[in-house]
């Protein structure tokens, strides 16, 4: 019966991380309450996660990711990468920016990479004119190939670690994964520059933001009319307010204000205005004696040296959230005009809009604030301006970072308390504050791993591991390790592709581990094997955190990512089963 419900329960857990019924971390924490509610585990066992050396040095990584970030330290790299697609061909361009993607997301965390080196590609491309999409997937492609190099490089790789430590088996090294990882990001490199590039679709986005985000029916030009019902009002008083309208800009004797509902209008004054309901604001602003322009609204409209427009990527601070609950506009005084979600496009009810990992939000906001959404945890600016190097934070940023991963590859101490002093380090040092080190944490990830890891708890308790390990082996019994480890490569690959890949690899470890003990052969290869297969899964943008990232940026359609992403993935096994029980012994 214990074997049953879990059973039962994994089957419902797969099933609500692929329709995204509930968020990912909410489905671990229904999992764990179920596991303790049913006996499956002890309270001790379900709450272990969190207290999980892999779990917490996830949670270290972050704040040593965001510590770099915040002081700037990658910034070079980022212009390089700007000259370089700007004054280079598109494949030397290419090239220059995957191996740099890869190398660096090898050391920090690679949703960390991809979101310094997006806005990069972004601004790049579009000084440039040529298409981001041909950079954006590669780059996503490339950070996962690149966090495979090292114990630290995905979140993924440390969760196997633990979950190896738990049960008994010897910690894998620092630098154990390179060889393979080294191997299967030399085998991107070459499959994207070559046959991933001609399929990559050249998506060119509109020079303009708002054309790029359909603006053009929810943005009007008004002009208050000499004798109108809204003279000598004030704009809160206009009853523009009760048509859904936000003031984007407003002018005076052609000159700039601040706008502020304080203002009173004044004949010939000028207002920009987005609007939930286009036809009533024409209708209402004759009634009211504004003039409606009937020329369309650009950037060039909207910008000016006090207010810029922005795309951001939703961060772990607001998804599962709503702008309005999130007090945007009072906290980044930032006005929210469309969101994008997978190729559909959304202009009204914004603010009670609920935010998913990929959205994609077009900002109006003042420049003086955009570091201020940038470093916030909730958003991700597209932007490269307003962003400098601190120096000396910088390299005592680097130091830390370097005596992190030196201690620990040199054994002196393990990386769970490595990365723990080196994030305390950061802050105690001003690289980044207390706030932001909580903020960069991605809390949904904290609490998915804790979640999965009580129902990998339960699975061991009950014997389902060893049962479906013993159901697999009389499937495949004369068939030997290296097809058991072929199986479990793909079975980790088909399930991230539609859940998370810390929920597959906290599912299929325990199961890998009882696998190798029914052969009675080394667990190691088969843990190699889960983690590599888990930490990249390029089929699908929903497999992996950074291809949500890009998913919007590069206007993306799910089918790209199965045309570009599966022979990838299916290189990527074959290399794998190959060269993993050379590495790792059976």
């Amino acid at each position: 019966m214990e074997i049953f419900l879990v059973a039962i329960l994994v089957l419902v857990s797969v099933a609500l991380f692929v329709t995204e019924a509930l968020r990912v971390d909410l489905v671990a924490l229904v999992v764990m309450a179920f596991v303790m509610v049913f006996g499956l585990v002890s309270p001790e066992q379900a709450f272990a996660g969190f207290s999980n050396p892999a779990t917490i040095t996830v949670a270290a990584m972050f704040v040593l990711s965001a510590g770099l970030d915040r002081t700037g330290t990658l910034i070079p790299l980022g212009n390089w990468i700007s000259r370089l697609i700007e004054t280079r061909g598109p494949l030397a361009s290419l090239l220059g920016l995957m191996i740099v993607t890869g190398l660096v997301s090898a050391f920090i965390n690679n949703t960390a990479a991809v979101a310094i080196f997006l806005p990069a590609v972004m601004s790049a491309t579009k000084e440039a004119k040529v298409s981001p999409s041909k950079f954006l997937l590669a780059l996503s492609f490339v950070s996962m190939a690149g966090g495979t190099i090292t114990l630290i490089g995905t979140s993924t790789n440390l969760l196997v670690n633990g979950i190896a430590e738990d049960h008994g088996f010897e910690s894998f090294g620092m630098f154990e994964f390179a060889p393979l990882g080294f191997l299967l990001l030399a085998a991107s490199l070459v499959y994207l520059m070559t046959v991933g590039y001609r399929l990559t679709p050249a998506r060119r986005p509109a020079q303009d933001l708002t054309e790029g985000f359909e603006m053009g029916r929810f943005l009007s030009s008004l002009s208050v009319q000499p004798g109108g019902q809204t003279l000598r009002d004030t704009i809160q008083k206009s009853n523009l307010r009760e048509i859904n309208t936000d003031l984007l800009k407003f002018s005076r004797d052609n000159v700039e204000q601040t706008p502020a509902d304080e203002i009173v209008l004044e004949p010939e004054d000028s207002l920009m205005v987005r609007t939930d309901e286009p036809e009533k604001l024409a209708e209402e602003g004759r009634n009211l004696g504004l003039e409606v322009s009937l020329e369309p609204v650009t950037d060039r409209d909207l910008e000016s040296t006090k207010t810029v427009l922005v795309e951001a990527g939703v961060g772990s601070g607001v998804e599962g959230s709503t702008l309005r609950a999130g007090d945007v506009r009072k906290s980044f005084d930032a006005v929210p005009l469309a969101v994008e979600r997978r190729g559909r496009l959304t202009h009204t009810g914004l603010e009670d809009y609920t935010l998913k990992g990929g959205d994609t939000i077009l900002f109006k906001v003042e420049r003086d604030r955009i570091n201020q959404l940038r470093f916030s945890g909730s958003f991700l600016v597209l932007s490269q301006e307003q962003k400098a190097i601190q120096p000396r934070r910088a390299a005592f940023a680097v130091l830390v970072v370097a005596g992190v991963i030196t201690c620990a590859a040199l054994g002196l101490a393990p990386i769970v308390v490595t990365a723990t002093i080196g994030a305390l380090l950061l802050v105690i040092g001003g690289c980044l504050t207390a706030d932001e080190a909580y903020r960069s944490i991605d809390w949904k990830v904290i609490f998915l791993l804790a979640g999965m890891l009580s129902l990998g708890a339960a699975m061991e308790n009950t014997g389902a591991a060893s049962a479906f390990a013993n159901w697999t082996l009389e499937q495949i019994r004369d068939m030997g390790p290296h097809v058991v480890l072929g199986c479990l490569y793909l079975l980790t690959t088909v399930l991230t592709a539609g859940m998370s890949n810390n929920a597959t690899a906290a599912l299929l470890a325990p199961v890998a581990i009882s696998l190798a003990q029914s052969m009675e052969v080394s667990p190691r290869p088969f843990l190699v094997a889960v983690a590599f297969a888990a930490s990249a899964c390029f089929a699908s943008p929903v497999g992996y955190q950074t291809n949500l990232m890009v998913y919007g940026p590069g206007r993306f359609r799910f089918a790209d990512f199965v045309k570009v992403g599966l022979p990838l993935n299916l290189i990527f096994l074959v290399i794998s089963v190959y060269a993993i029980p050379l590495i790792w012994k059976f």
